[in-house]
């Protein structure tokens, strides 16, 4: 009885003695990274590939040394996560998944412009060709600020210092009324088509249309056109329902300045 509790003893110690302090997922044998004599230092020839884990050394991660990543024995525990090695030098402002802008070769990024129209700011007209700082007052530090992307986010200042938008209360609705495509030109087909269709060459002035200059939300339909409001009320009278002989009523109905209700 003695003789097997010994054998017993002596097989559990051996046991315990020989387990890999790497953990239960490296089933190399020890010989193929460590010599006979010395465990350490490392042979200069591992037969350990490490594609055969979920983190193949591509681009600069081949020439890391191993503990730059593991920094215990237990392998596994090392977080493949870029951010649990790498200092987040956007401090927040980026994305936590590193991999959207940089690759495993090198943190240089390339091609800002085209990431940034995946984002929720897509680079059109004029800000294409505009220097990443104007906007991101902290670019020199790797860092893109939160910023708003309504015109009137950036470009209040403008808004204010024109008359016309102050005194005619207009929307701050930028792209309302401007040509974002390729600058700030006036883009009045927008609201209502005056280069185009059917008002096209029929006007001089602004002051043909509005009469309240320089507010400009006030605009007559009916001081302009060669109809007379006899001739109105008999034409909408009992087949428009709500029909009103007044401009803004006009436009309710006839928004693209058709003939017809459009």
């Amino acid at each position: 009885m003695r003789i097997l509790l010994l054998v017993i003893l002596c097989f559990v110690s051996q046991s315990l003695f020989a387990q890999s302090p790497h953990g239960k997922i490296l089933k190399n044998d020890c010989a193929d990274c460590h010599a006979t004599d010395k465990w350490i230092p490392l042979k200069l020839e591992t037969k350990f590939d490490h594609q055969s884990t979920d983190f193949d050394l591509i681009g600069q991660h081949k020439t890391v040394p191993c503990k730059s990543c593991h920094q215990t024995l237990v392998f596994d525990k090392a977080d493949q996560v870029c951010n649990a090695c790498h200092f987040d030098v956007h401090n927040s402002t980026a994305s936590f998944v590193c991999e959207k802008c940089h690759t495993p070769e090198t943190w240089l990024v390339t091609n800002i412009r085209a990431l940034h129209q995946n984002s929720r700011f897509p680079l059109v007209g004029i800000h294409s060709a505009l220097p990443c700082e104007d906007c991101h007052k902290s670019f020199d530090k790797y860092q893109f600020d939160i910023i708003g992307v309504r015109c009137f986010d950036c470009h209040a200042n403008r808004y204010y210092a024109s008359p016309i938008h102050v005194a005619s209360g207009f929307s701050t609705q930028c792209e309302t009324c401007h040509n974002l495509a390729n600058d700030w030109s006036f883009y009045h087909d927008g609201i209502f088509p005056i280069y185009s269709g059917s008002h096209n060459g029929t006007w001089k002035v602004c002051g043909d249309c509005h009469n309240s200059e320089p507010n400009y939300l006030v605009f007559t339909c009916i001081d302009c056109h060669e109809h007379s409001k006899s001739k109105m009320d008999s034409k909408h009278s009992g087949e428009v329902s709500g029909y009103v002989y007044e401009s803004h009523a006009c436009y309710s109905c006839h928004p693209q300045g058709s003939g017809e209700g459009d």
